[in-house]
């Protein structure tokens, strides 16, 4: 669920770099062996395991016949991995790719780039219906032996638009049911482990993955070693981990006063303390310091700088981070969306300015610098950078922006390494590096109470002073807020969290360096299966924002 008042963060991005992978073509059936392969001196040979789950996957779905022109790859067969590639020689568009265990010939993953809905397909599958084709296709696939430990499937549904949905390439709606691995009645890491089947909007199977879980020598914890949800919840749900404030877009759309909880954390089931869910050591995070908090007036002109051209995009970057766009930066880039559109500007060292602007009123909603630079000996302090933040919003804020209250944030360190990861690196933890970002929440107010929903993050480099990050949910609609005091007190919000609030155990599985770590941890995390937890202020009593799809 996305929640535009849950606060935000910035993840630092690194390239990825795949290489290709090299194969056989064939233009009969999968199990064939070419003179061609034979001369490459490689068996291009579908394991019978895999040339029998071919044949059950054209007959559970027709249309992969179409594919014949076909191309098996053994070159990571060492690392436990086939590979078949099948085209349609009629319609470039049309393909799919199938991955296998080298050894066993077991399916583990399916992917096609086509939506085999055809004229003869008018009817839209039930939910019933889809989940009834979920488990047709993993009977026929994998076997009803290999679906043993599986839990409730979980539907959903992926649209083009959507994040999820970049990699369908033809379009169209897919339907998406997982079903996780279970140990001892527990998902591992969320759910990241298990099988994933896609549908088309007619039902047809068009993807399968199975996200194998492999536990051997791995240490697994009884569940019942576990501290009660109510021991856990008394001792880390406490008043400075909530926020009092208005929601304009609160449930069901409408505004309101409430508590909600500053952070969704990951808790150690046997301790109780708060974890990182990356290596799994303990943090403190989430808790409010009147200390950080404060109000402030900004100085704003009478008109905030806006861009609908990429002549004016250009003179925002200018006046914003202070960039030559004509002898440096010469290497603009823009793209266009339905609601906003982004203008970027490189120089020869990848280094970057983007301004992203909203279509209708040219107001900027997101921005970003990055640029390689030295540590200066004296980076920013915190009151220095809060300056440069300040500086920024004033030129880009709208009116309703004046009086805000802004949060300042410590900069992002990094939690500390688990034993088993030190003994990785012969027992020497290395020298932590200094947090590079100031962060930043400016919250636009009511009755000396922020607006949760109505806010600017943003983050400020501290040794060369840039803005590195903006983002707003500004602009929105005016509305009027309702004329409600607190029924009940920090304290007594935070009780009624620790009372109702549900939480659900499950199990952690933390990696370092891509080696796993030798146990599994219990944890804790809130159960948001019915949308986001938070008390009614007015009312006292908990109450959940149903999911955004």
């Amino acid at each position: 669920m996305k929640r535009k008042w849950q606060g935000a963060a910035v993840a630092l991005s690194a390239t990825m770099v795949f290489a290709g992978m090299g194969g056989t073509a064939l233009a009969a059936s999968p199990g064939s062996s070419p003179a061609s392969a034979t001369a490459a001196k490689v068996e291009a040979k579908l394991p019978a395991q895999a040339q029998k789950i071919v044949t059950a996957l054209e007959q559970l779905e027709p249309w992969v016949k179409a594919m014949t022109e076909r191309e098996i790859d053994v070159l990571d067969a060492d690392q436990g991995y086939v590979y078949l590639d099948m085209y349609d020689p009629k319609n470039t568009n049309v393909s799919a790719s199938l991955t296998f265990d080298s050894k066993t010939g077991e399916l583990i993953s399916f992917e096609s780039s086509v939506t085999a809905k055809t004229e003869k397909d008018s009817a839209v599958p039930s939910d019933k219906e889809i989940l009834q084709k979920a488990m047709t296709s993993l009977v026929t696939l994998l076997g009803e032996a290999k679906l043993k430990g599986l839990g409730s499937p979980v539907l959903s549904v992926l649209v083009p638009d959507s994040e999820e949905a970049e990699q369908v390439e033809a379009g169209g709606t897919r339907n998406r049911v997982f079903y996780p691995f279970l140990v001892n009645g527990l998902q591992v890491n969320e759910g990241k482990y298990g099988i994933e089947v896609n549908t088309d909007e007619a039902g047809h199977l068009v993807a399968l993955n199975v996200y194998r879980l492999d536990l051997t020598g791995i240490k697994v914890p009884d569940p019942k070693s576990a501290l009660t949800p109510e021991a856990v919840k008394k001792q880390y749900f406490i008043p400075d981990r909530l926020d009092l404030g208005y929601m304009q877009e609160g449930k069901d759309g409408k505004p309101g006063l409430q508590y909600t909880l500053r952070v969704s954390p990951m808790i150690d089931a046997t301790t109780g303390t708060q974890i990182d869910p990356t290596r799994g050591t303990t943090i403190d995070q989430g808790k409010r310091s009147k200390a950080t908090i404060k109000n402030i007036t900004l100085a704003l002109p009478a008109k905030p700088l806006t861009a609908k051209s990429k002549a004016e995009a250009e003179k925002a970057v200018i006046s914003l981070f202070g960039i030559d766009t004509k002898k440096e930066y010469i290497y603009p880039e823009e793209v266009a969306g339905d609601y906003d559109h982004t203008y970027t500007w490189f120089n020869e060292d990848q280094d970057y300015a983007s301004v992203t602007f909203e279509n209708e009123t040219g107001n900027l909603i997101a921005s970003q610098f990055f640029a390689w630079s030295e540590q200066k000996p004296a980076p920013l302090k915190k009151e220095e950078a809060l300056t440069k933040a300040v500086g920024f919003l004033e030129q880009v804020a709208p009116e309703s922006s004046a009086s805000l209250q802004v949060e300042i944030l410590e900069p992002y360190k990094e939690a500390p390494l688990a034993d088993w990861m030190l003994e990785l690196l012969d027992g020497e933890e290395p020298e932590p590096e200094p947090g590079l970002y100031y962060a930043f929440l400016f919250s636009e107010m009511h009755k000396g109470l922020p607006i949760l929903d109505r806010y600017h993050w943003i983050l400020v480099n501290s040794e060369d002073g840039k803005v590195a990050q903006y983002s707003t949910t500004l602009p929105m609609k005016k509305v009027d807020f309702p004329d409600e005091k607190p029924a009940v007190s920090e304290q007594q919000a935070a009780e009624i969290i620790a009372k109702q609030l549900p939480l659900k155990q499950s199990y952690l599985w933390t990696n370092f360096y891509g080696i796993p770590a030798p146990s599994l941890s219990l944890v804790y995390t809130v159960d948001n299966s019915k949308g986001w937890p938070y008390v009614d202020a007015a009312k006292g009593s908990i109450e959940w924002i149903e999911d955004e799809e």
